[in-house]
């Protein structure tokens, strides 16, 4: 049946090249437009946590004497007393093997995103850090 009473359907399809007109001249009214001035905008609301955060970031390896998530629990007072509230903990995952680079390899080149780095303890005691890190705010 025609969209239009009378009309074929071949001729209710706009030609290609009025489309290209149509196309071009949206184009060149866009480009046409005078570049954006950010620096005159305000910038866009900010959380409290983060215009206010003190973010400290652990590589567990290096953190305390023991390596581990238990050194970095034993420490969270000391951090607090910092003021820091934002633990920022680098790769905990284990390391990738091939093609590492010296003896432990790069916390970045991660062999298995949901595992633990057993050289770094447990999920429970990683699930301690956390929950002991939430506990003092």
């Amino acid at each position: 049946m025609p969209l239009i009473k009378g009309a074929t359907r071949s001729s209710q399809i706009l030609p290609a090249g009025l489309l290209l007109i149509l196309t071009t001249g949206f184009l060149f009214a866009i480009a046409q437009q005078p570049p954006r001035d950010f620096s005159r905008e305000s910038a866009r609301s900010t959380r409290d946590w983060v215009r206010d955060g003190v973010v400290y970031e652990i590589y567990p390896r290096a953190f305390s004497a023991q390596g581990n998530f238990n050194g970095i629990t034993a420490r969270l007072d000391d951090l607090k007393a910092l003021g820091v509230n934002i633990l920022w903990l680098m790769p905990i995952h284990p390391i990738g093997q091939e093609k590492k680079k010296g003896t432990i390899g790069s916390p970045y080149a991660v062999r298995d995103y949901y595992g633990i780095n057993p050289d770094y303890g447990t999920k429970e005691d990683f699930k301690k850090l956390i929950n002991e890190a939430h506990r003092r705010g």
